[in-house]
């Protein structure tokens, strides 16, 4: 985060905007534009921890259902290279999960 603070100050200093001549009321508006803006950001945030949130659910939910199932599972791409398999497949064919991925499922066979 503190690389991106710094990134945004070297942009800001780049920039030919001039704040010296501006009013009481301008100054007001300015500000109250910055707080807005600090809101929104403030929601998108907790937007993005609610939905990595759920995506952590919706991965152990995949996990429990695809590497637990008691059958063997394995997705091929459209040359039959292994893309994934789960727990009983690589229990199946006695070699090790990682061993198995992108190799071609007929080399098993």
């Amino acid at each position: 985060m503190d690389s991106l603070r710094k990134k945004a100050e070297s942009i800001f200093k780049k920039s030919d905007d001039n704040y010296n001549n501006l009013s009481n009321l301008e100054l007001q508006k300015l500000i109250e534009e910055f707080q807005i803006h600090q809101i929104e950001l403030n929601l998108q945030n907790q937007e993005l921890r609610d939905n990595r949130a759920a995506l952590e659910i919706a991965k152990s939910k995949y996990f429990n259902l695809f590497d637990k199932a008691p059958i063997g599972y394995m997705l091929l791409d459209k040359k039959g290279i292994i893309s994934e398999l789960n727990l009983k497949a690589s229990e199946i064919f006695n070699r090790r999960k990682d061993y198995m991925l992108s190799k071609t499922f007929v080399s098993y066979l």
